[in-house]
């Protein structure tokens, strides 16, 4: 098939990429139209760019944006890319259980074996983020709050408050299991209780609260 001078955006919209051409792409024009479309592809969203430098500039004027690197800045607006165990833990405080519980040992060690990309779906899950504040005191703090013991329910989250019910499990490996289920059907804030809906299952199951949503809550 020719190419065409009509040619769809990033969007599927089709677009003239030059003006006054409408028909095929001729030979002797390649060149042309593939400066064109990468112009096309590049500055797509030049408007929107230009709507963020300016509300940035709002807040720190953009002659000293230059005073950091790209990685400095991404660090500060967004937080640490990895999570790290060790600050999440210094930041938690315990309901129905203590530093030294067995269950509490058990949920550490079980997320430090989480890979990269779980320990962040563990934070979505808990918080509706994936990055840990950057500063050394934290406005709201990890709640981690012991339940009964049941190894069929799942773990429960209220990302509103930063709070994660855990169940006592029996084991490492069925905590890990439970977490991973919910935390990978869970994966926004914006969806509360659609997964459990779809699967059919019964809040009263997995929940002590007919108001709580049994995988993630507020």
């Amino acid at each position: 098939a020719c190419l065409s001078w009509s040619y769809p955006d990033v969007l599927g919209v089709m677009q003239n990429l030059r003006a006054g051409r409408h028909g095929p792409v001729e030979p002797a024009e390649a060149q042309a139209f593939a400066d064109a479309l990468m112009h096309s592809r590049l500055g797509y969203d030049a408007a929107a760019l230009e709507a963020l430098r300016a509300g940035l500039a709002l807040v720190v004027p953009t002659e000293l944006l230059r005073l950091w690197t790209w990685q400095e800045l991404q660090r500060a607006i967004c937080g640490e890319p990895r999570l790290d165990v060790a600050a999440l833990r210094a930041h938690t405080v315990y309901t129905n259980c203590s530093d030294g519980d067995a269950l509490v040992a058990m949920f550490w060690a079980t997320l430090e074996s989480f890979s990269e990309a779980e320990k962040e779906r563990f934070l979505r899950f808990v918080w509706g983020r994936t990055r840990l504040p950057v500063d050394k005191d934290w406005e709201q703090k990890f709640q981690l709050a012991a339940v009964a013991a049941d190894d069929e329910r799942l773990p429960t989250s209220h990302t509103c408050f930063f709070q994660l019910d855990l169940p006592r499990y029996s084991s490492q490996a069925i905590m890990a299991e439970r977490l991973r289920f919910a935390m990978n059907s869970c994966i926004t804030i914006d969806s509360d209780g659609q997964p459990r809906t779809m699967a059919n299952w019964a809040e009263e199951t997995f929940s002590d609260d007919d108001d709580e949503p049994a995988i993630q809550g507020v």
